[in-house]
């Protein structure tokens, strides 16, 4: 489902706003887990080892879609 921030379910999304009760900062980089309706989505966050720091349902004027294009080298 796309909206018009063009935020998709399993997009990685950079937070703009720290959540302190949450334990998430500006600039951490969460993934998509939902689209709840147009410019609201779930958002999971993990640490370093891969476990779910926080799991949070956000506006989309909270977080930014980052434009990942990984190019395959040989």
């Amino acid at each position: 489902m796309k909206d018009t921030n063009n935020i998709s379910k399993l997009d990685s999304v950079v937070l703009l706003k720290s959540i302190p009760s949450k334990k998430v900062r500006r600039g951490d980089v969460g993934c998509v887990v939902e689209v709840h309706k147009p410019a609201i989505y779930e958002i999971e966050f993990v640490d370093e080892n891969g476990n779910t720091k926080a799991l949070v349902t956000l506006p989309g004027s909270d977080v930014m879609r980052l434009n990942l294009n990984i190019a395959a080298t040989t």
